[in-house]
């Protein structure tokens, strides 16, 4: 997997013992398993404003109810003002990616279409070893496919950097966001992109965008962590 690159080079530097201990420690599987269940919010949200599922009343509000709130506890996860951040920011991507296939009507003169995935999965198959990447796969967040043959990528990452101010809406990141991840998130980019390029036939990439979700957790009866 794609996904999985930079963490080989961190087992090479760190160790196997060590990338075994960080991966189990109860926060971070947390971390882990709420990353993969907004990640859906995510994946729903950019179906209903690209226009992949009927963008009904009743499928906004329960995509919204899904994200609030937990499928095996039944609590609350998200406020109605962090719900609003989650899905006015996927209605911005959706805007922007419209924008940019209204731009290449400007250029072509040709009224096209935009093709919007979400959870797009790419592949280079095993057997074209001559080139880069081969018998490597991975899934990109949201993945437009423009009337020309170019393509954008954008990929969310929820996170909790280390150096934060206050707590909430009061909150202010004191560091990069993306922190020591940054390379790693680096490479999985550039590996969708060659994939896209090698194998699919996409001429260019006009975006590929990282865009940090910054999440604080509020620890109960977990002592030391």
């Amino acid at each position: 997997r794609v996904s999985d690159m930079y963490q080989q080079k961190l087992i090479k530097k760190k160790g196997l013992e060590w990338m075994r201990d960080v991966n189990q420690r109860q926060p971070n599987e947390l971390k882990r398993n709420q990353g993969t269940y907004h990640h859906s919010t995510m994946q729903n949200l950019i179906d209903y404003y690209a226009g992949n599922m009927p963008a009904t009343k009743n499928n906004f509000e329960d995509i919204k109810r899904q994200a609030k709130f937990s499928p095996d506890t039944g609590k609350q996860i998200m406020t109605e003002t962090q719900w609003n951040v989650i899905h006015q920011n996927v209605k911005n991507t959706v805007k922007e990616i419209k924008k940019q296939q209204r731009d290449i009507d400007k250029e072509t003169g040709e009224k096209g279409k935009v093709v919007i995935k979400s959870e797009a999965m790419v592949y280079a198959p095993a057997e074209d070893r001559n080139k880069y990447y081969a018998d490597t796969a991975g899934t990109v967040d949201v993945l437009a496919i423009f009337s020309d043959g170019s393509a954008s990528i954008y990929d969310w990452k929820f996170i909790s950097p280390r150096q934060v101010s206050g707590f909430g809406q009061k909150a202010r990141i004191m560091e990069s966001p993306f922190g020591s991840k940054e390379d790693g998130y680096n490479m999985q980019i550039g590996a969708y992109k060659s994939i896209l390029k090698q194998f699919y036939g996409v001429e260019k990439i006009r975006r590929s965008r990282i865009i940090p979700i910054h999440v604080q957790y509020k620890w109960e009866g977990m002592k030391g962590e």
